[in-house]
Protein backbone atom coordinates (compact mmCIF):
# COMPACT_ATOMS: atom_id res chain seq x y z
CA UNK A 1 0.00 0.00 0.00
CA UNK A 2 1.45 3.27 -0.78
CA UNK A 3 1.37 5.64 1.79
CA UNK A 4 0.19 9.67 1.42
CA UNK A 5 2.42 12.45 2.68
CA UNK A 6 3.37 15.46 1.34
CA UNK A 7 3.79 15.98 -2.92
CA UNK A 8 7.07 15.47 -3.11
CA UNK A 9 7.11 12.44 -1.58
CA UNK A 10 4.37 10.81 -3.58
CA UNK A 11 5.95 12.28 -6.77
CA UNK A 12 8.87 9.97 -5.94
CA UNK A 13 6.61 6.91 -5.70
CA UNK A 14 7.45 4.29 -8.72
CA UNK A 15 3.55 3.68 -9.99
CA UNK A 16 3.60 7.42 -9.89
CA UNK A 17 6.13 8.10 -12.29
CA UNK A 18 5.03 5.25 -13.76
CA UNK A 19 1.65 7.84 -14.35
CA UNK A 20 3.55 10.63 -14.84
CA UNK A 21 5.57 9.59 -17.54
CA UNK A 22 2.19 7.82 -19.33
CA UNK A 23 1.21 11.40 -18.99
CA UNK A 24 4.12 12.93 -20.20
CA UNK A 25 3.65 10.70 -23.65
CA UNK A 26 -0.12 11.92 -24.39
CA UNK A 27 0.88 15.58 -24.26
CA UNK A 28 1.47 16.17 -27.91
CA UNK A 29 -1.99 14.69 -28.62
CA UNK A 30 -3.68 16.78 -26.24
CA UNK A 31 -1.82 19.82 -27.33
CA UNK A 32 -3.01 19.25 -30.98
CA UNK A 33 -6.70 18.91 -30.09
CA UNK A 34 -6.64 21.74 -27.81
CA UNK A 35 -5.04 24.04 -31.26
CA UNK A 36 -7.81 22.07 -33.72
CA UNK A 37 -10.64 23.74 -31.48
CA UNK A 38 -8.65 26.61 -29.91
CA UNK A 39 -8.39 27.96 -33.61
CA UNK A 40 -11.75 26.77 -34.55
CA UNK A 41 -13.33 28.68 -31.76
CA UNK A 42 -11.41 31.75 -33.09
CA UNK A 43 -12.82 31.28 -36.72
CA UNK A 44 -16.48 31.01 -34.68
CA UNK A 45 -15.77 34.38 -32.51
CA UNK A 46 -14.82 36.49 -35.90
CA UNK A 47 -18.03 35.62 -37.38
CA UNK A 48 -19.73 37.46 -34.48
CA UNK A 49 -17.73 38.64 -31.50
CA UNK A 50 -19.27 35.91 -29.04
CA UNK A 51 -16.42 36.33 -26.25
CA UNK A 52 -14.33 38.74 -25.40
CA UNK A 53 -11.34 36.38 -24.80
CA UNK A 54 -10.02 33.29 -25.04
CA UNK A 55 -7.68 30.60 -23.28
CA UNK A 56 -6.21 27.32 -23.78
CA UNK A 57 -3.86 25.20 -21.54
CA UNK A 58 -2.58 21.33 -21.37
CA UNK A 59 -1.38 20.43 -17.86
CA UNK A 60 2.23 19.86 -18.24
CA UNK A 61 3.59 16.70 -15.62
CA UNK A 62 3.95 18.20 -12.02
CA UNK A 63 0.49 20.29 -12.65
CA UNK A 64 -0.93 16.69 -13.69
CA UNK A 65 0.61 15.20 -10.65
CA UNK A 66 -0.70 17.74 -8.07
CA UNK A 67 -4.20 17.25 -9.89
CA UNK A 68 -4.03 13.67 -9.25
CA UNK A 69 -2.63 14.41 -5.09
CA UNK A 70 -5.75 16.82 -5.00
CA UNK A 71 -8.29 14.71 -6.51
CA UNK A 72 -6.82 11.86 -3.90
CA UNK A 73 -7.03 14.18 -0.63
CA UNK A 74 -10.64 15.72 -1.94
CA UNK A 75 -11.83 12.07 -1.96
CA UNK A 76 -10.25 11.39 1.70
CA UNK A 77 -11.97 14.83 2.80
CA UNK A 78 -14.95 13.90 1.44
CA UNK A 79 -15.41 10.37 3.30
CA UNK A 80 -14.26 11.83 6.20
CA UNK A 81 -11.45 8.97 6.42
CA UNK A 82 -8.66 6.87 5.29
CA UNK A 83 -8.71 5.37 1.97
CA UNK A 84 -5.96 2.33 1.28
CA UNK A 85 -4.05 3.67 -1.45
CA UNK A 86 -3.20 0.95 -3.79
CA UNK A 87 -1.79 0.48 -7.45
CA UNK A 88 -5.27 -0.63 -8.68
CA UNK A 89 -6.43 2.67 -6.81
CA UNK A 90 -3.97 5.02 -8.28
CA UNK A 91 -4.70 4.32 -11.51
CA UNK A 92 -8.57 4.27 -11.22
CA UNK A 93 -7.81 8.01 -9.93
CA UNK A 94 -5.57 8.89 -12.84
CA UNK A 95 -8.21 7.89 -15.35
CA UNK A 96 -10.87 9.83 -13.63
CA UNK A 97 -8.74 12.78 -14.40
CA UNK A 98 -10.36 14.42 -17.94
CA UNK A 99 -9.43 18.03 -17.61
CA UNK A 100 -6.20 17.31 -19.12
CA UNK A 101 -6.34 20.13 -21.58
CA UNK A 102 -9.06 23.05 -21.47
CA UNK A 103 -10.02 26.35 -23.45
CA UNK A 104 -11.43 29.39 -21.20
CA UNK A 105 -13.83 31.29 -22.70
CA UNK A 106 -14.54 34.68 -21.18
CA UNK A 107 -17.69 36.58 -21.63
CA UNK A 108 -18.88 40.29 -21.28
CA UNK A 109 -22.02 39.53 -18.76
CA UNK A 110 -22.99 36.85 -16.78
CA UNK A 111 -26.28 36.75 -18.19
CA UNK A 112 -24.84 35.44 -21.18
CA UNK A 113 -22.71 32.49 -20.24
CA UNK A 114 -25.27 29.62 -20.76
CA UNK A 115 -26.86 31.56 -23.95
CA UNK A 116 -23.46 31.87 -25.47
CA UNK A 117 -22.02 29.05 -24.54
CA UNK A 118 -25.36 26.72 -25.94
CA UNK A 119 -24.80 28.65 -29.37
CA UNK A 120 -20.74 27.86 -29.55
CA UNK A 121 -21.55 24.44 -28.50
CA UNK A 122 -24.29 23.73 -31.53
CA UNK A 123 -22.13 25.72 -33.89
CA UNK A 124 -19.53 22.81 -32.70
CA UNK A 125 -21.83 20.16 -33.14
CA UNK A 126 -23.21 20.83 -36.49
CA UNK A 127 -19.69 21.10 -37.93
CA UNK A 128 -19.11 17.79 -36.98
CA UNK A 129 -17.29 18.14 -33.18
CA UNK A 130 -18.97 15.42 -30.61
CA UNK A 131 -20.00 16.76 -26.96
CA UNK A 132 -18.90 13.83 -24.55
CA UNK A 133 -20.20 15.84 -21.95
CA UNK A 134 -21.60 13.13 -18.41
CA UNK A 135 -24.79 15.14 -18.92
CA UNK A 136 -25.55 15.40 -21.75
CA UNK A 137 -25.90 18.99 -24.10
CA UNK A 138 -27.75 21.69 -21.85
CA UNK A 139 -26.96 22.69 -18.41
CA UNK A 140 -28.52 21.45 -15.04
CA UNK A 141 -29.32 22.72 -11.90
CA UNK A 142 -25.83 22.18 -10.54
CA UNK A 143 -24.42 23.94 -13.47
CA UNK A 144 -26.98 27.39 -12.52
CA UNK A 145 -26.08 26.66 -8.72
CA UNK A 146 -22.82 27.02 -9.47
CA UNK A 147 -22.56 30.29 -11.64
CA UNK A 148 -25.01 32.13 -8.88
CA UNK A 149 -23.40 30.65 -5.49
CA UNK A 150 -20.07 29.54 -7.06
CA UNK A 151 -17.90 26.23 -5.19
CA UNK A 152 -16.36 26.87 -1.72
CA UNK A 153 -13.87 28.88 -3.05
CA UNK A 154 -16.00 31.11 -4.75
CA UNK A 155 -15.44 29.40 -8.43
CA UNK A 156 -17.93 30.21 -11.75
CA UNK A 157 -18.12 28.93 -14.56
CA UNK A 158 -19.86 26.51 -16.64
CA UNK A 159 -17.89 23.76 -18.20
CA UNK A 160 -18.64 21.13 -21.22
CA UNK A 161 -16.12 18.74 -23.16
CA UNK A 162 -15.74 18.24 -26.57
CA UNK A 163 -14.16 15.47 -28.50
CA UNK A 164 -11.56 16.61 -30.77
CA UNK A 165 -9.76 13.49 -33.47
CA UNK A 166 -6.15 14.17 -34.01
CA UNK A 167 -3.23 12.93 -36.28
CA UNK A 168 -1.90 11.08 -33.45
CA UNK A 169 -3.31 8.07 -31.37
CA UNK A 170 -2.95 7.59 -27.77
CA UNK A 171 -2.41 3.88 -28.08
CA UNK A 172 -2.21 1.53 -30.94
CA UNK A 173 -5.08 -0.70 -29.79
CA UNK A 174 -7.33 2.18 -29.60
CA UNK A 175 -6.67 4.10 -32.44
CA UNK A 176 -7.65 7.46 -33.10
CA UNK A 177 -10.29 8.19 -30.38
CA UNK A 178 -11.94 11.58 -29.55
CA UNK A 179 -10.07 13.89 -27.43
CA UNK A 180 -11.59 15.24 -24.65
CA UNK A 181 -11.27 19.41 -24.48
CA UNK A 182 -12.69 20.80 -21.55
CA UNK A 183 -14.13 24.15 -22.80
CA UNK A 184 -15.03 26.31 -19.74
CA UNK A 185 -17.07 29.49 -19.50
CA UNK A 186 -17.45 32.16 -17.24
CA UNK A 187 -17.53 36.12 -17.09
CA UNK A 188 -14.43 38.56 -17.61
CA UNK A 189 -14.50 39.19 -14.15
CA UNK A 190 -14.36 35.99 -12.88
CA UNK A 191 -11.85 34.52 -15.24
CA UNK A 192 -9.38 37.34 -13.66
CA UNK A 193 -10.41 35.97 -10.35
CA UNK A 194 -9.50 32.16 -10.96
CA UNK A 195 -6.14 33.18 -12.41
CA UNK A 196 -5.34 34.44 -9.34
CA UNK A 197 -7.16 32.03 -7.02
CA UNK A 198 -5.08 29.41 -9.54
CA UNK A 199 -1.62 31.26 -8.42
CA UNK A 200 -2.53 31.59 -4.52
CA UNK A 201 -4.56 28.06 -3.99
CA UNK A 202 -4.77 25.62 -6.02
CA UNK A 203 -1.01 24.50 -6.52
CA UNK A 204 -0.92 24.04 -2.78
CA UNK A 205 -0.83 20.50 -0.86
CA UNK A 206 -3.58 22.04 1.13
CA UNK A 207 -5.26 24.52 1.52
CA UNK A 208 -6.09 26.79 5.06
CA UNK A 209 -10.43 26.93 5.76
CA UNK A 210 -9.72 30.90 6.35
CA UNK A 211 -7.96 30.56 2.80
CA UNK A 212 -10.72 29.61 1.24
CA UNK A 213 -13.43 31.82 2.84
CA UNK A 214 -11.42 34.71 1.66
CA UNK A 215 -11.38 33.71 -2.04
CA UNK A 216 -14.55 32.64 -1.73
CA UNK A 217 -15.59 36.65 -0.56
CA UNK A 218 -13.74 38.11 -3.54
CA UNK A 219 -15.27 35.70 -5.87
CA UNK A 220 -19.16 36.50 -4.28
CA UNK A 221 -17.83 40.25 -4.79
CA UNK A 222 -17.03 39.79 -8.23
CA UNK A 223 -20.02 37.85 -8.83
CA UNK A 224 -21.91 40.95 -7.17
CA UNK A 225 -19.74 43.54 -9.36
CA UNK A 226 -21.34 41.19 -12.80
CA UNK A 227 -24.77 41.53 -11.31
CA UNK A 228 -24.30 45.59 -11.31
CA UNK A 229 -22.82 45.90 -14.76
CA UNK A 230 -25.65 43.60 -16.01
CA UNK A 231 -28.15 45.84 -14.29
CA UNK A 232 -26.56 48.81 -15.84
CA UNK A 233 -26.51 47.86 -19.53
CA UNK A 234 -30.25 47.47 -19.35
CA UNK A 235 -30.86 50.80 -17.92
CA UNK A 236 -28.76 52.05 -20.23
Amino acid sequence: MIKLKDFETFIEEPVIKDLIKDHDKKIPIYREALFILYEQLKELNRKKAYFSLIRGRVKGKISFAKKLFKAINDEMDEKDQKIEITQEYLYRKYYEITDIAGIRVAVRYYDEIFPIANIVRTALLSIGYIDISSNGIGYSDSDKKRIEHGNDKGYRGFHFFIGVTTSQILTESQGQINIPIEVQFRTELQHIWSCRSHEITYKKDMIEENMKGDMKSIGDSLHTADCFLRRLREEI
